[in-house]
């Protein structure tokens, strides 16, 4: 959808990193934290953090802006 948008300059992602949220209090899910970001509480990548950046490098590169491999295509 972004390829499609002539005059978008850019984006960034809402959440770049996971925080603590004392207000997320689903029980053995958000266990007080906002859980959204594309980095852990550890510091670690998620898997969205590599399709974000995918698009981004091919964004810069000129190539099309494909739809992200799948997890079998990703290996």
């Amino acid at each position: 959808m972004q390829s499609k948008i002539p005059f978008l300059a850019g984006v960034s992602p809402w959440i770049l990193k996971n925080f603590r949220a004392p207000f997320r209090l689903l029980s053995g899910v958000q266990d007080g934290f906002n859980r959204k970001g594309l980095i852990d509480l550890d510091g670690e990548r998620k898997l969205a953090f590599d399709v974000v950046a995918e698009h981004h490098r091919r964004r810069l590169s000129g190539s099309p802006v494909a739809a992200p491999a799948s997890p079998e295509e990703r290996g």
